[in-house]
C-alpha cells in the first residue's frame, strides 16, 4: 500500500492523461521515489503503454547515453510491426544490437563527431516516437553523465507526442545541491514533485497497512522519531521487530529497542536478516554490494565464488527475502541504495579488497570490458598499476565519445597520485588539460596542470602544451586574464616546433575582450601571427579556432573584414563567436541568423562550454531586441547553472539587472549589475546600468565613479565601439557631475574619433543619443529634441525597442521644456514601455504625460482578469516579495501608496492569503 503520496500520485495521473510530459521527482534516499513510480505505472490508464526504465550509476562507463540505451534495449517488444521507423534510427544500430532486426539499414559516416552525435540524438527521439504511447523512466539522476544530460535536454525540447519522461534524483547527492539536476529548456515546464518523509499519522497508517501487531501507546511516534519518517526505514525496522517477536517465547514481552535510528535501523535489520541466509546467498549479497551496479547472475557468481550449481537457489533466496531484485537486461541488484550501503559498510576491509579483486577478474572476461568499473575495482583492490591503465583507457574512450566530463574526472583521480613516474604524469596531465578545455569542471584541472608544470625535468614541448591548456583555462574559464596571458606567451616560445599548438596559444592571446593590459592593435597582431602559423599546421580544428577568434575580434570592433571570415566552412565555434560579436555591435538580424546556425550545430552539447556561451549570447540578443517574455526566468536559470563560467554568468546577470531596473526592482538591479565582471562589453554595460541606478537615487558622485570605471576599460583596450551601452548615461553624468556640457562634448569627440572608419551601428546610434543629451544639458532644446527623434529612429532600425522608448521620452521631455507639444513622442514612449512591461519607466512616462494633460494611448477597453492577477498586480506582488514596503513599491511604480495598498488587498483576496506577510512567503513569482 502506498501511504502519504496521494497528491503526488494524482499529479502523475494527470501527467499520464496529458502527454507529452516531463516529470522530475526529488527526494532523499529511502523516501519512496521508486515505489511511487511503480504504483503509478500499475495504473489502469497506462495499460498497453510501453514502459522503459534505465538507471544512472555512480560508476560511469565511457559509453554514450548509457541509461537511455539500457532502457531502450527492451523496446523491441513495443514497436508496432506495421509502422516503419525513421531512416535516421539506423544510426542506433551500433548502440542497440538488440533491435538490429527492427532498425533501418546503417547510415553512412558523416566524418564529424558532433554531427554524428546529433544524428544519434535524432535517432533516439524518432525511436521513442515510434513506440507510440510510452513512459521513459530514468532513476538516480544525481549520477547523470554529461552525454545523457545533453541527450535529455535535446529530448525535453522535442518531446515525442505520446512520451512521458520521468526523472528521479536525490538533491543531497548532487555535486551542487543548490543547482538544478538537469538543465532543461525553459519552454519545457516540467512537473516537479518533491517527496518528504512521512508524518506520524502516515507512519501509523503504514504500520496498519503491513498488518504489524504494534504495541499500543505511542508506537507510531516512537517509530517516526527513530526512522525520521523514511518509508524504507520504517518497513525495514518493522521487519526487524517482527523477527525479534517471532523468535521470542512471549512476543508481548519483547521490549522496543532504546535506539533504532537511520541508518542503524536499516543496518540492524539487513544484517540480522542476512545472518540467517544460506552461505551461498550471503556471499552473493556481499558480491552485489561490492559491484555497486546491477550485475548478471554469472558475474555475481564469479565475484562471490559461488558455483553455478548453487547460484540459482541462492539468488532466488535473496529475491524472496526482498534483499535483491531483478532489473533490466537480466541483471540483479539491491532494491535500494541504502540497503547496498549498509551491507557494504558491514564488510571488513580485507573482505572488500578480496571481493574487488574477484570483481576485476570477472569483469575482464566481459566483451566489451567495462573500463570505468574495472578502474574502480582495481583502485579499491590495491592494484594501482592496473587502476592507472584502466582509468586512462576509460578516459581515452570517453574523449573519443565526446564525454569530456567523465574523462576529466577519471584523469584527475589518477594524476593526483604521487607515485606515478614523470612520463605518466605528463601524459595524463596533457589529456586532462585537453578535456578540460571543452568541459566545465576546470578548477581541479588547473591545480593539477600547475603542479605538473612545477616539475624541473619536463620536456620543452610538453611544458609548452601544458602552458597552453593552463593559459586558456585561466583566461576563458576563471578570468585570471593576466596570469593566463603570461602562461600563453611562454607557451608560444616553447611550442615553436609545434605550429598547430602555437597557433592555438596565439589565437587565445588575440581575444581582445578581456582585461589584460593589451590594446586592440596588440591583439590583432597576435591574431595575424596565429593565422600565419596555422597555415603551416595540418590540423583543421586549429584553423577553425584561429578563424573563429579572428572573426569575433574583427566583427566586435567594427572591422568589416571579420564578416568575410564567416564564409569559411560551417563551424560551431565560428558561429557562436560571430553571433556574440554581432550582438556587441548591434547587428541583431545577423546575430539572429548566426544563433540559429550555431544552435543547429551545438545541439549535441548544450552543457559544454560552447553550449553555455551560446546560451549567454542568446540572452543578450533577446534583451537588446525586446524579446522579454520569459527572459528573466531564463536568465535566472542560466546564472544559477553557470556560476563556474564567469563570462556566461555575467551576461545572465546583466540581463537580470537590466530587467529589474526596467520594472523598478532597484535592489535586485543593484545586486545583479554588480556581478557583471565578464567580458569588457558586458562589464562596461554593467557600469552603465549602475551609473543610471545611482542617478535615479540622486547619488551623482557614485554615478560618476561607475562611468569612470567603464570608460577606463574602453580606453585601456582602445575599442570605443564597446562604449555604446555606457555612452548615453555617461554624457548625462559627465555633464552633471563632471565639468559641465563641455566635458560631455569632449567625451563625445573622443568616442567619435575612436569609431571613425568602423562599422558599429549600435555605437553610431548611441553617439547620436549622446549628442542629443549633451545638447539638452547645454540648454539647446530644439536641437536636442530633433537629435532624440533621430536616435529613436536609429534604435528602432536596429532594433533596440527599450532604448528607442527612452529616446522618444527624451524627445517629448525636450519639447515640453520648449513649450511645444510633446504628447506624441511621450505617448509613443508609453506604448513602447507598456509592450515591454517596463513598469518603472512606464509609470514615470505616464506621470509626465498626465501632468501635461495629454491622452494615454487607447487600449481598446479594459480587460477583466477575474480571479487571476492583472499585470499591474503581478508587478506589485514581485516588488513586495523582493522586500519593498508599500511606499517603496509606490515610488518604483509611480503610484500613490493608497493605490498600492488597494492592489495588495486585491491580491490577498484573489490568492486567499490572510496577510501581507504570507504574500511575501508564498505569493507567486510574477517576474517574467
Amino acid at each position: 500500500m502506498l501511504v502519504g503520496r496521494e497528491p503526488q500520485l494524482a499529479e502523475l495521473r494527470k501527467a499520464a492523461r496529458q502527454p507529452p510530459a516531463v516529470v522530475l521527482i526529488e527526494g532523499e534516499a529511502g523516501v519512496g521515489k521508486t515505489r511511487l513510480i511503480k504504483e503509478w505505472l500499475a495504473e489502469p490508464e497506462l495499460r498497453g503503454t510501453a514502459v522503459l526504465t534505465g538507471q544512472c550509476s555512480p560508476l560511469r562507463e565511457p559509453l554514450p547515453f548509457g541509461p537511455v540505451i539500457e532502457a531502450l534495449a527492451d523496446a523491441g517488444r513495443y514497436l508496432p510491426e506495421s509502422t516503419p521507423l525513421s531512416p535516421v534510427t539506423g544510426a542506433l544500430r551500433p548502440l542497440l544490437p538488440e533491435l538490429a532486426d527492427r532498425l533501418p539499414p546503417p547510415l553512412a559516416p558523416l566524418g564529424d563527431r558532433r554531427q554524428e552525435r546529433h544524428r544519434v540524438f535524432r535517432g533516439l527521439r524518432d525511436l521513442l516516437a515510434g513506440l507510440g504511447p510510452a513512459v521513459l523512466v530514468l532513476d538516480d539522476l544525481h549520477w547523470l553523465d554529461s552525454g545523457t544530460r545533453e541527450l535529455l535536454r535535446f529530448l525535453a525540447d522535442r518531446l515525442p507526442e505520446h512520451l512521458r519522461l520521468v526523472l528521479s534524483y536525490r538533491r543531497e547527492d548532487l555535486a551542487d545541491p543548490d543547482a538544478p539536476t538537469i538543465v532543461l529548456p525553459a519552454a519545457c515546464s516540467p512537473l516537479r514533485l518533491a517527496l518528504t518523509p512521512l508524518t506520524v499519522d502516515q507512519v501509523a497508517e503504514l504500520v496498519a497497512a503491513v498488518d504489524y501487531p504494534a504495541p499500543t501507546g505511542g508506537f507510531a511516534e516512537y517509530l517516526h522519531a527513530q526512522t525520521m519518517g523514511l518509508p524504507l526505514a520504517v518497513e525495514e525496522s518493522l521487519g526487524l521487530l517482527r523477527d525479534r517477536q517471532r523468535r521470542a517465547t512471549d512476543p508481548a514481552l519483547v521490549p522496543l529497542p532504546d535506539a533504532l535510528t537511520v541508518p542503524t535501523a536499516l543496518r540492524d535489520a539487513l544484517l540480522e536478516r542476512s545472518s540467517r541466509l544460506s552461505r551461498s546467498a550471503r556471499r552473493l549479497l556481499y558480491a552485489a554490494a561490492i559491484l555497486t551496479n546491477p550485475a548478471t547472475e554469472g558475474t555475481l557468481c564469479r565475484v562471490a565464488g559461488v558455483t553455478a550449481r548453487h547460484c540459482p537457489a541462492a539468488l532466488a533466496e535473496l529475491i524472496g527475502r526482498g534483499l535483491l531484485g531483478p532489473g533490466p537486461g537480466d541483471r540483479y541488484g539491491f532494491r535500494h541504495g541504502l540497503a547496498r550501503q549498509a551491507v557494504h559498510d558491514s564488510l571488513s576491509e580485507p573482505t572488500r579488497r578480496a571481493l574487488h579483486r574477484r570483481a576485476v577478474a570477472a569483469l575482464m572476461n566481459l566483451d566489451p570490458r567495462p573500463l570505468g568499473q574495472l578502474a574502480h575495482h582495481c583502485r579499491h583492490a590495491g592494484l594501482h598499476t592496473e587502476w592507472q591503465h584502466y582509468a586512462e583507457a576509460a578516459a581515452d574512450q570517453a574523449i573519443d565519445l565526446g564525454d569530456d566530463e567523465t574523462a576529466a574526472q577519471l584523469l584527475q583521480e589518477v594524476v593526483a597520485r604521487a607515485d606515478l613516474d614523470l612520463d605518466a604524469r605528463v601524459r595524463i596531465a596533457l589529456k586532462l588539460g585537453q578535456a578540460a578545455l571543452t568541459g566545465l569542471n576546470h578548477s581541479e584541472a588547473i591545480t593539477i596542470l600547475r603542479h605538473t608544470l612545477a616539475e624541473a625535468d619536463l620536456p620543452t614541448a610538453a611544458r609548452g602544451e601544458l602552458r597552453l591548456y593552463l593559459g586558456v583555462l585561466l583566461r576563458n574559464q576563471v578570468r585570471q586574464t593576466e596570469a593566463g596571458r603570461a602562461e600563453l606567451e611562454q607557451a608560444v616560445d616553447e611550442l615553436s616546433h609545434r605550429p598547430e599548438l602555437a597557433a592555438r596559444a596565439m589565437a587565445s592571446l588575440g581575444a581582445p575582450y578581456l582585461t589584460d593590459r593589451q590594446q586592440l592593435p596588440d591583439h590583432l597582431r597576435w591574431l595575424a601571427r596565429a593565422g600565419e602559423t596555422a597555415a603551416h599546421a595540418s590540423d583543421s580544428d586549429v584553423t577553425a579556432v584561429v578563424v573563429a577568434n579572428r572573426a569575433a575580434a574583427l566583427i566586435s570592433t567594427g572591422d568589416p573584414a571579420g564578416w568575410r571570415l564567416l564564409d569559411a566552412e560551417a563551424q560551431p565555434l565560428l558561429y557562436v563567436n560571430g553571433a556574440w560579436a554581432a550582438v556587441c555591435v548591434g547587428r541583431y538580424a545577423d546575430a539572429h541568423m548566426l544563433l540559429d546556425a550555431a544552435g543547429r550545430l551545438v545541439t549535441d552539447s548544450p552543457g559544454s562550454y560552447l553550449g553555455c556561451a551560446l546560451t549567454g549570447t542568446a540572452l543578450m540578443h533577446d534583451l537588446a531586441t525586446g524579446q522579454w517574455e520569459g527572459l528573466s526566468a531564463r536568465a535566472r536559470q542560466v546564472a544559477a547553472e553557470n556560476a563556474d563560467v564567469p563570462a556566461v554568468a555575467a551576461e545572465a546577470r546583466l540581463v537580470l539587472g537590466s530587467l529589474a531596473m526596467a520594472t523598478g526592482d532597484l535592489r535586485a538591479a543593484r545586486d545583479h549589475l554588480g556581478q557583471c565582471a565578464g567580458s569588457i562589453p558586458v562589464a562596461v554595460a554593467g557600469h552603465g546600468g549602475l551609473a543610471r541606478l545611482a542617478t535615479v537615487e540622486g547619488d551623482w558622485r557614485r554615478g560618476y565613479h561607475q562611468i569612470s570605471r567603464g570608460l577606463a576599460l574602453v580606453r585601456d583596450k582602445g575599442a570605443w565601439c564597446w562604449a555604446a551601452e555606457l555612452l548615453p548615461i555617461a554624457v548625462t553624468v559627465v555633464a552633471r557631475a563632471g565639468n559641465g556640457h563641455r566635458a560631455a562634448e569632449k567625451l563625445l569627440a573622443e568616442v567619435a574619433e575612436g569609431l571613425a572608419g568602423r562599422e558599429t551601428p549600435l555605437a553610431d546610434v548611441a553617439l547620436l543619443a549622446g549628442r542629443a543629451l549633451a545638447a539638452e544639458a547645454a540648454g539647446e532644446l530644439a536641437t536636442a529634441a530633433q537629435q532624440h527623434a533621430e536616435a529613436a529612429r536609429g534604435y528602432d532600425a536596429l532594433p533596440r525597442p527599450y532604448a528607442a522608448a527612452l529616446a522618444y521620452e527624451a524627445q517629448g521631455r525636450c519639447l515640453v521644456a520648449l513649450g511645444a507639444d510633446g504628447d506624441a513622442p511621450l505617448a509613443e514612449a508609453v506604448r513602447r514601455f507598456e509592450s515591454l512591461r517596463a513598469s518603472w519607466d512606464l509609470g514615470r512616462c505616464r506621470q509626465l504625460l498626465r501632468s501635461l494633460g495629454g491622452r494615454l494611448p487607447h487600449r481598446r477597453g479594459r480587460r477583466g482578469y477575474g480571479g487571476q492577477l492583472s499585470p499591474r498586480e503581478e508587478e506589485v506582488v514581485r516588488l513586495v516579495r523582493s522586500g519593498l514596503t508599500n511606499r517603496e513599491v509606490a515610488e518604483a511604480l509611480f503610484l500613490s501608496p493608497r493605490t498600492v495598498e488597494a492592489h495588495v488587498a486585491r491580491v490577498l483576496r484573489k490568492l486567499g492569503l490572510p496577510s501581507r506577510r504570507t504574500l511575501t512567503e508564498s505569493g507567486p513569482d510574477a517576474d517574467g
